[in-house]
């Protein structure tokens, strides 16, 4: 039993261990320089303390080697500062330094002489080029999610934000989170990988993003398009490789609401709409709701961060769901509606035993979808009208214009929670995000002009990490 127990326990670390290892691989960054004098020569020994800005906690402290360089990687993307000390010079503090995911920044700092207690404060210098790495790709910071303008609160739409990639048009009248797919350098749209807190969270039957978790814009710290020359820790296939950092907590505590409304009486009429003569708007409405929350945790030492999004919306624009205009087959039919082997027959010039009768049962079940029948009859509301039991009714085919609304609802949680102990040497992140939506739509996601029938989608995405 103790054996059990024991591989058992070695087995749990084992895991988490690599956990830990593949995430950090591919959703950090560092820091890397060299310190001089106001001579140029280099300076061995001086402590390199970086302290992350958003916490005021030291992340890493290390000393310069004799060249004077210095290295600090597996950083979380954020800002963080420098400070610099070493004998007979002023200690240096270099502030804003930004870490970007799979980027390391370079900041060299020179020294100057005089007493440890004064301080000299540097603001970092931020290059176009980044000579430490030949990874090409757009980060894109929380701030930039947060305020650019999206139809629904889908981060997917930006990716053609980066060089070198291209996707359609966002159509707003999608029901649910949108379709965004990307080709990178010309390659396929199934070439792409995307990853959160380093861990590979792609759809590997659909190959698409479609179902991927998606937390919301306002819980990101970074996202990361890398088109090219990036290592395999990164992406696992050869097209873009989408990176995505969860936000961690403050030192301060920060509170913040918001709500999105998109109406009906604020939108204007679709262009095919008036020209068919259709003046009335379909439905659309939307509602985008939540709020977020961070700060320390006293007690323990930690810090953490919070979001809740709601998402409750009535499409009635989907072109795939909320409307369908579908060609029918005519057939015979008597007074109520039904039909008969004996009509079917006689109308296509069939034997009576050539006719399925589970056909015939399929086009007299009754539904409340169209119109009575759950196959449309010609001359019902929203068709047009073909004869009945004209010799020349058959074979013959008529159209249909069906509307529905498709009721949208999602809700999704986000915690995060980092604590840094013995003074920088170990530390705990954890990350957690929880997802349950649904979008009924009245018509599925046949096009015309086929028929189809009620669907409901759902997304259940559930993610943990603990590192």
């Amino acid at each position: 039993m103790r054996s059990a127990l024991r591989l058992l326990s070695a087995a749990i670390l084992g895991l988490l261990c690599a956990v830990s290892v593949f995430p950090q691989a591919s959703q950090t960054g560092g820091i890397t320089g060299v310190v001089s004098d106001a001579s140029g020569a280099l300076i061995s020994g001086a402590t390199v303390d970086v302290i992350n800005e958003s916490t005021g906690k030291s992340e890493r402290t290390v000393t310069t080697a004799s060249d004077g360089g210095y290295s600090i990687t597996l950083l979380k993307p954020g800002g963080y500062r420098l400070e610099i000390t070493a004998p007979n010079f002023k200690k240096a503090v270099v502030t804003a330094v930004q870490v970007r995911i799979g980027e390391t920044a370079r900041q060299d700092v020179t020294l100057e002489a005089g007493r440890i207690e004064e301080t000299v404060n540097v603001e970092a210098t931020t290059s176009l080029i980044n000579p430490s790495s030949a990874v090409t790709g757009q980060p894109l910071t929380a701030e930039t999610l947060r305020t650019l303008p999206l139809a629904s609160p889908n981060f997917l739409f930006l990716m053609s934000l980066s060089a070198g990639t291209a996707s359609e048009p966002t159509d707003v009248r999608t029901a649910g989170r949108g379709t965004a797919d990307m080709n990178v350098n010309g390659q396929r749209t199934t070439n792409n990988s995307i990853s959160l807190e380093g861990i590979n969270v792609n759809d590997f039957n659909l190959a698409h993003f479609d179902t991927v978790p998606l937390p919301n814009p306002s819980t990101l710290e970074e996202m990361k398009v890398s088109t090219s020359l990036y290592d395999a820790s990164q992406g696992s296939k050869g097209g873009g490789a989408m990176g995505l950092v969860i936000k961690s907590g403050s030192k301060d505590y920060h509170w913040e609401g918001y709500w999105s409304h998109r109406n009906d009486a604020l939108n204007a009429n679709e262009y095919f709409r008036n020209a068919t003569g259709v003046s009335k708007r379909a439905r659309l409405l939307q509602n985008v709701f939540g709020g977020s929350g961070s700060g320390p945790v006293p007690a323990a030492g930690g810090f953490w961060f919070f979001n809740y999004q709601g998402v409750r919306a009535r499409n009635g624009l989907d072109p795939n769901g909320s409307s369908l205009t579908p060609t029918i087959q005519n057939f015979p039919r008597n007074a109520d509606g039904t039909t008969s082997v004996a009509l079917l027959a006689t109308a296509f010039n069939l034997a009576p035993a050539q006719i399925d009768p589970v056909a015939v049962n399929i086009l007299n079940l009754q539904s409340n979808l169209y119109n009575g029948f759950l196959v449309p009859r010609s001359g019902s509301a929203g068709c047009t009208s073909a004869a009945a039991n004209a010799a020349n009714a058959f074979p013959t085919t008529f159209t249909c214009s069906f509307s529905g609304v498709a009721p949208i609802e999602d809700n999704q949680y986000t915690i995060s929670y980092d604590r840094i102990m013995r003074d920088g040497k170990d530390k705990i992140s954890g990350r957690w995000f929880w997802d349950n939506g649904a979008v009924a739509k009245p018509y599925g996601t046949a096009s015309s002009p086929s028929l189809a029938f009620p669907r409901t989608d759902t997304q259940r995405n559930r993610f943990l990490s603990v590192i």
